[in-house]
């Protein structure tokens, strides 16, 4: 899996996992290999771990039955659909092969030029109906481009506290 610079979500991640586990900062740094500084400065969400520290977390964090974005990420990267996950700052988590989008490049960076006035319109139009705040169960979208008709719907998915979008072309 890509990197996640959330550092909400691996703040509330390394929280869970030491809760779940029973440990101190001090015994989840000796399971990480770090010190108890640098778990304290993940956990105050002053820094973000490293994508080979934000891996073995994801792995402790499966052996401490903690759920993680890396299990949504396992599916959408397997699914035979157009699927993406997405961060609320539009940075793709991860993507099935038939998306034809990247994991840790932003939908804006993957999106031909002549549609990027509609994809900005869209994520205003996001971020305005309450989804990132989970006001709405879903969003549905549909837009022409020529006399194509393109319809998508976006699902969010919670996970530690940080909320990402699911995006399934219809």
């Amino acid at each position: 899996m890509v990197g996640v610079t959330t550092a909400h979500y691996w703040s509330a991640i390394l929280r869970k996992i030491r809760r779940q586990a029973g440990l101190s900062q001090g015994g989840l740094a000796d399971l990480l290999r770090t010190d108890q500084p640098t778990i304290s400065r993940w956990e105050r969400r002053l820094f973000v771990p490293s994508p080979a520290f934000q891996r073995l977390i994801e792995s402790i964090a499966t052996e401490f039955g903690v759920a993680t974005l890396h299990d949504v990420a396992a599916v959408v990267m397997h699914s035979p659909f157009p699927m993406i996950l997405v961060s609320q700052e539009m940075m793709v988590i991860a993507a099935s092969a038939s998306s034809g989008f990247e994991a840790d490049r932003t939908t804006i960076d993957q999106t031909p030029e002549e549609e990027r006035a509609f994809l900005r319109k869209f994520s205003e139009e996001v971020a305005a109906s309450g989804f990132w705040e989970q006001r709405i169960e879903k969003f549905d979208y549909e837009f022409c481009l020529g006399d194509e008709r393109r319809k998508a719907v976006l699902v969010p998915v919670v996970m530690q506290g940080s909320v990402y979008a699911l995006v399934q072309k219809a």
